[in-house]
């Protein structure tokens, strides 16, 4: 079996449409959500793709035809994983397409993270971290570690996202496949045997990485020496370029899975024991649980509100009688808690466990 990794765009929708409703389409591609007369024309669709033989799918869909032509390469069955845009004309033609590759025979995943649109320079970077790290904690590590042949097709889509995607899979020591208008065949970019200073990133930039994570506000002007390949001048304040995103997404369990890093704000404390409670987790979760610690570091910082994904709680157990307050390290699997007290306005991380039920 291979994990075929591929970009899904709207050819299906636009090849469909009438000529009068193209230019409506690209007015709308980047909506978030449909009104009546777009959940009618994807009910239109949905009816005229239901009529076509399977034998049609390939010239209606850029990426169906694509997905295709890497059967020459990739014998065997395949596992497909479809990313398409946090857009409601994203989200229809991807679902519309799983169809059509589930029909072939092949399961299918559909994955998108929020914000990913290509209207706005911002969301797009704000997203490709999160798009980032589903990619590499759901399904490169985990296939790899399985074993299994990971590959990307890289033909349908947005370019922007294309571009990215390309340089991710090259990062990762990962194939990605193309297909040129016209032919029958993907070309294959077979995967480049070239190797990042890792050792030199980790110790020269890790701290401007940690902190541009969580969000904490860093001024360009007193990090003149930061990389400008991975660290942009955005309005005065420093920012991860797009190679700055996807470089940190492929150094950062190797970064922060190694026991519990120096604090980021004064206001945090770590306990002498709780490295030894980080030993009990793999490299994956004590990246997250530092993580979390570091979005702590940047609330007790600016006040600013955690990360949509970290939560803080007043807590009282028995089984943990010295500990005033939980801090959610991940909430996967078995969840992961970090048990802190509070003395004043400075907090201490005592220990990391599973969550108590």
């Amino acid at each position: 079996m291979t994990l075929l990794i591929s970009t899904c765009g709207t050819s299906l929708l636009s090849n469909l449409a009438y000529e009068d409703e193209r230019k409506w389409l690209t007015s709308i591609a980047n909506e978030t959500d449909g009104d009546d007369r777009a959940y009618g024309f994807i009910a239109r669709i949905e009816h005229e793709l239901a009529l076509q033989p399977k034998d049609a799918y390939r010239r209606l869909s850029a990426e169906f035809n694509s997905i295709q032509a890497t059967r020459a390469q990739l014998p065997g069955q395949r596992q497909h994983l479809l990313i398409h845009t946090d857009t409601f004309l994203g989200r229809e033609a991807a679902r519309l397409v799983s169809g059509m590759v589930t029909a072939s025979g092949e399961g299918v995943q559909l994955l998108t993270v929020s914000d990913l649109r290509t209207n706005n320079l911002a969301s797009f970077r704000l997203a490709l971290p999160e798009l980032s790290r589903a990619l590499d904690t759901s399904y490169i590590t985990p296939f790899k570690q399985a074993r299994i042949p990971v590959a990307f097709n890289l033909t349908g889509g947005f370019k922007s996202l294309l571009a990215y995607l390309q340089a991710f899979a090259m990062l990762h020591g990962l194939p990605s496949y193309l297909l040129f208008e016209g032919a029958t065949e993907a070309m294959e970019i077979p995967a480049l045997p070239i190797r990042l200073d890792e050792e030199g990133l980790i110790s020269d930039q890790l701290e401007r990485f940690r902190r541009l994570a969580v969000a904490y506000p860093i001024r360009a002007q007193d990090h003149l020496s930061a990389p400008r390949t991975l660290f942009a001048d955005v309005g005065g304040d420093l920012e991860l370029t797009e190679w700055g995103t996807l470089i940190w997404s492929r150094l950062r369990v190797r970064a922060l899975g190694n026991g519990p890093g120096a604090p980021l704000s004064l206001k945090l404390k770590l306990a002498p024991e709780l490295r030894a409670t980080f030993e009990a987790f793999d490299a994956a979760l004590q990246a997250d649980a530092n993580s979390a610690l570091d979005a702590l570091s940047h609330h007790l910082d600016t006040g600013r509100p955690l990360l949509k994904s970290v939560t803080l709680k007043q807590f009282t157990s028995p089984e943990e009688p010295k500990m005033t307050h939980e801090l959610y390290a991940w909430n996967h699997g078995a969840a992961g808690r970090l048990m802190l007290t509070r003395n004043g306005d400075t907090y201490t991380a005592y220990k990391l466990r599973t969550h108590l039920r």
